[in-house]
């Protein structure tokens, strides 16, 4: 397992980062990521524990590769109580990003979640 520390944007540290977020009458996109080099070629399971709700919006795993290439797992699409999700990633050239993306846009509706022990083995 790699250990997942030096967030961007900074202030977070740590192999484990805990997130949470709350929109409800505005717009956002954004995303979380940590590059990580030096890793060797191969597949991976990158994952997260996550609880959230809302009908609007989008929270999704994302992984980008050394080419920029981004990959996204939508968490948004079942969820409530605690729940892992994971996605397969292959890693080629010795790097790549990892982390969560998030969207919402404004509508009536709310998108709230939190995030916790991001992994990657």
């Amino acid at each position: 397992m790699f250990e997942l520390n030096s967030w961007m944007p900074g202030g977070l540290s740590g192999n484990s980062v805990t997130l949470a977020g709350s929109m409800w009458d505005w717009t956002i996109e954004g995303s979380l990521v940590q590059k990580i080099v030096g890793i060797p070629d191969g597949t991976y399971t990158l994952s997260v524990r996550v609880a959230g709700g809302g009908t609007t919006g989008e929270l999704a795993l994302i992984a980008i590769d050394k080419d920029g290439v981004e990959t996204k797992t939508v968490i948004s699409d079942e969820w409530g109580d605690w729940i892992v999700r994971s996605t397969t990633i292959e890693v080629t050239g010795g790097e790549c990003s990892v982390g969560l993306y998030v969207s919402r846009s404004a509508t009536p509706d709310r998108l709230w979640f939190n995030a916790t022990d991001i992994k990657l083995e």
